[in-house]
């Protein structure tokens, strides 16, 4: 598996928000990117979403990953 580098932007940011949050990419399909904060809970984000997601816009995603998967 590949990470992207607004897969990785968006990880930077969520250690960044949180640095007790370690994101680690798992899998991915044709459609979404599947990962896991701390060998914890398992979330996924789509990637045309975040592929196409600003820069400037990763900091709010992260915090919206971070305060709803807790």
């Amino acid at each position: 598996m590949k990470i992207t580098k607004q897969v990785n932007k968006l990880f930077t940011e969520i250690q960044a928000t949180n640095p007790f949050a370690v994101p680690e990419l798992i899998n991915e399909d044709d459609s979404y990117y599947y990962f896991k904060i701390n060998n914890g809970w398992i979330t996924e984000i789509s990637k045309d979403y975040i592929n196409n997601l600003p820069d400037y816009k990763l900091y709010t995603e992260a915090r919206y990953i971070l305060d709803n998967y807790k």
